[in-house]
């Protein structure tokens, strides 16, 4: 995680009329687990993202026992 002089060019990257409202950017690390680390720093209220697998493996779970519930209410399409 990067809260470095990297976060200014992280705001200016996107669309002009969003910038104005964003107070806050975030790098993650980038390793095929990044949706997992943002979801884990907001979870735990910008503290930190290193229980990302913690994330992972809760979500997991929640598609084994409840997933075919999330397919019928059309929340997603597909399970394994």
């Amino acid at each position: 995680m990067s809260t470095s002089g990297k976060i200014p060019r992280l705001i200016k990257r996107l669309p002009s009329y969003v910038q104005d409202h964003v107070q806050k950017a975030l790098e993650v690390d980038s390793d095929g687990h990044c949706g997992f680390r943002v979801f884990s720093y907001c979870w735990k209220h910008g503290k930190v993202q290193d229980n990302f697998m913690e994330v992972r493996q809760n979500l997991l779970h929640e598609l084994k026992t409840c997933g075919k519930w999330y397919v019928e209410k059309e929340i997603i399409y597909w399970t394994n």
